[in-house]
């Protein structure tokens, strides 16, 4: 039987990835950030063919030979989990385990145009005005802590980011953000699906 036909008392969910939600924040803050510039100063637009700056966390993957939008990319460092805990807590009458692992890594921005002094630009704006947006950053990716403390890069050449662009070279500038999270999962002894896992797992390493 699917877990998700249980009833809330005996269902084990794993939360959603963290790693996806935080840089979906930085995307969402990203678009709406450029959706309020003027037209003419990259404006960002859901539809592709009208938006003045292409924000995605993909590499693009563009045949279009005249592309010539700058494009920011949301991605991120490996990350690395600096404290996990087992810990027993009361909930109502339910005794309940509950692992807890704080997680840190880095957001990089990284901001692609035809001009250096664009890239250079963009990457200024970006780093200037996020702070302002930090609380619902925070909210947004589920982040326990964002670092104060931001890098940016010179520009430096990208070479073809388009297989087919007339634009030989491209310039970029990143944005190197430090960011933690803290990833939380918890059970009851009601949790059967949880025990039937943990059984399978035990008889199939031979342990049981």
């Amino acid at each position: 039987m699917s877990i998700h036909n249980r009833s809330d008392a005996t269902r084990f969910k794993l939360p959603d990835s963290l790693l996806y939600r935080g840089r979906r924040a930085w995307v969402l803050f990203l678009q709406g950030l450029f959706k309020s510039s003027p037209v003419g100063c990259f404006r960002w637009h859901e539809n592709p063919l009208e938006t003045e700056i292409t924000i995605s966390s993909d590499q693009p993957v563009e045949k279009d030979a005249q592309h010539k939008k700058p494009i920011i990319i949301v991605e991120r460092t490996d990350t690395n989990e600096i404290r996990a805990s087992r810990t027993k807590k009361q909930k109502q009458t339910d005794a309940m385990t509950v692992f807890s692992g704080l997680h840190s890594y880095s957001i990089v921005l990284s901001i692609i145009a035809r001009e250096d002094v664009v890239a250079e630009n963009i990457a200024w704006h970006i780093n200037t005005i996020y702070p302002f947006f930090s609380p619902q950053i925070l909210r947004a990716g589920q982040f326990q802590w964002i670092d104060n403390m931001t890098s940016i890069s010179k520009p430096i050449r990208h070479n073809r980011i388009y297989p087919a662009s007339v634009v030989p070279d491209w310039f970029m500038c990143r944005i190197v953000i430090a960011v933690t999270s803290q990833n939380n999962v918890s059970f009851t002894p009601e949790n059967e699906n949880f025990l039937q896992m943990m059984r399978n797992v035990t008889i199939q390493m031979n342990l049981d």
